[in-house]
């Protein structure tokens, strides 16, 4: 199992755009040959915050993703 993190800090005036846009391209990814789960998350502590958490069956199927 692969397990992918990534946080990012965005602008205020930019959070609403980031979000629409990841949550159009998370669809598609789910249905990737391999991905377990993809899923999106906003900090209850900082609303500047976003992390987005994949998960993968294997090396390979992330390489290829």
């Amino acid at each position: 199992m692969i397990l992918v993190i990534i946080r990012m800090k965005v602008l205020a005036e930019k959070r609403k755009e980031l979000s629409q846009t990841i949550v159009s391209l998370i669809g598609s990814l789910r249905t990737e040959t391999g991905c377990r789960r993809c899923d999106f998350y906003l900090s209850m502590e900082d609303e500047n915050k976003r992390c987005i958490l994949e998960e993968w069956e294997t090396r390979e199927n992330f390489d290829s993703h």
